[in-house]
């Protein structure tokens, strides 16, 4: 991506200099972090395949942003994630089985918004944005030092929400982060068709904040920019839009059609993997192991809430026809 913040796409002694600067840990916390995020996204496409739960909004390719916008965060600050960001509330210690019972429509599939500080999931477009720039306004205006992270997709720039969301964060300077991803499809309508603004980020100037285009498969990179966005914002200097890209790498909500979306060679996890610093990095084990453990927990609870006949069909076949996809794999 031109222009945008990258620290892998930097010659590999600039990269080794970042990653040795880093904080002992934070590498493989981040490498964790997508791939329980991965294993939760393929666990629910299955679940869904088998018709466990219902439609499901698949976030295949995001791991990086998402596990950086967690991690750049203190567990004091808000998220307000959309249908996209579902499993983010994972990464706070919530057990992975709530936000499954969700797409059910369980009743037990709403976490506790106090205890992981994590607002409920807004499925209609861009509605989540007015209520993270409420609730950071309140802050300020009670001199509270925690910030908002609002989520949102390229289709959401589009929306009346978010306008009025970013003319009032940047007028009353509320410590609030637009964590935008451009994955180039708002469903099934294409970026060019709803803006002719080709840079998202640009669209910032408009409200007198900041706007800054990152890697979106660059965890490291994701990391660095949320995280400045954030100390700026506990500085009193107001709100900060940040737009991922390039482009996602699956498929929009279920069941919609696959052959809608472009298929980009690089995907998060793997590519992150490849700056790994020594050998404790962890690879395969780290990522089989999680998902794994969200295997076993998400399908008990969500068996519990099925007719005998479809439960006893759905263990007949635990890993559902896609598994040996190549879309899986």
């Amino acid at each position: 991506m031109e222009g945008a913040r990258t620290i892998l796409g930097l010659s590999l002694e600039e990269r080794g200099t970042y990653l040795r600067s880093l904080p002992d840990g934070l590498p493989i916390e981040l490498f964790e972090a997508m791939a329980q995020l991965r294993a939760f996204d393929e666990r629910a496409v299955i679940l869904q395949r088998q018709g466990v739960i219902g439609t499901y909004p698949t976030y295949y390719g995001e791991e990086a942003v998402q596990a950086a916008s967690v991690l750049a965060l203190t567990k004091e600050d808000w998220l307000f994630p959309t249908y996209r960001q579902t499993a983010v509330v994972t990464l706070r210690g919530c057990p992975p089985d709530i936000p499954l019972l969700m797409w059910r429509g369980h009743p037990g599939g709403w976490h506790d918004v106090m205890e992981y500080r994590v607002a409920p999931v807004c499925v209609p477009v861009a509605t989540n944005y007015p209520h993270a720039v409420g609730a950071a306004w309140g802050a300020r205006l009670r001199r509270q030092e925690w910030i908002a992270l609002a989520y949102g997709g390229d289709g959401s720039t589009s929306a009346g929400d978010f306008h009025e969301a970013c003319n009032l964060a940047a007028v009353a300077e509320a410590p609030v982060v637009f964590l935008v991803t451009n994955n180039q499809w708002a469903i099934s309508t294409p970026v060019h068709k709803q803006t002719k603004v080709v840079r998202l980020a640009e669209k910032a100037a408009a409200y007198g904040m900041p706007g800054v285009r990152v890697d979106s498969f660059d965890v490291f990179a994701c990391y660095e920019v949320i995280r400045e966005a954030a100390a700026r914002a506990r500085q009193g200097h107001g709100p900060t839009l940040i737009v991922s890209g390039p482009r996602w790498s699956r498929w929009g909500a279920r069941p919609l059609p696959f052959w809608r979306r472009g298929w980009p060679k690089r995907i998060s996890c793997r590519r992150s993997e490849r700056a790994r610093p020594g050998r404790s990095w962890p690879r395969a084990t780290a990522f089989l192991s999680t998902r794994c453990r969200l295997s076993t927990r998400s399908r008990t609870r969500c068996m519990a809430s099925l007719p005998g006949a479809l439960a006893r069909t759905a263990c007949a076949n635990p890993d559902g026809y896609w598994t040996n996809s190549k879309w899986l794999s």
